[in-house]
């Protein structure tokens, strides 16, 4: 438990220098480092491993899920310079709207529940 308190740990450190979209763009090198860091704190047993080998997969469909929802940002080198690149989720914005559209509602129905306790 501790080494998966550790793992996750590890990722939201990095999320706090990068950012969720160019982690999404740097999904190879996220994924082959949080899979050797899960294999190296639980190998030892079978259980262990099979832990390790489930949260490598459940962190690479996570960020396949969120390359292909929110799109990403790639990081490319210019001379000496870094920059970075944006591109676009391929739902076009889709979910977007969506999240805008459902953050409406609940905040109008919370006016609306405001409004009836008040009178």
């Amino acid at each position: 438990m501790l080494g998966v308190i550790l793992a996750a740990t590890a990722v939201l450190i990095a999320l706090r220098f990068v950012g969720f979209k160019t982690m999404f763009g740097m999904a190879t090198p996220v994924d082959m480092s949080f899979g050797s860091l899960m294999i190296w704190m639980f190998h030892g047993t079978l259980a262990g491993m099979t832990g390790a080998a489930t949260g490598g997969l459940l962190l690479a469909a996570f960020l396949s899920l969120g390359r292909y929802v929110f799109g990403y940002n790639t990081v490319r080198r210019n001379g000496w310079r870094m920059e970075k690149h944006a591109v676009p989720s391929p739902l076009g914005g889709w979910f977007k709207r969506w999240w805008q559209r459902l953050k409406g509602v609940a905040q109008g129905q919370a006016q609306a529940a405001m409004q009836r306790a008040a009178s």
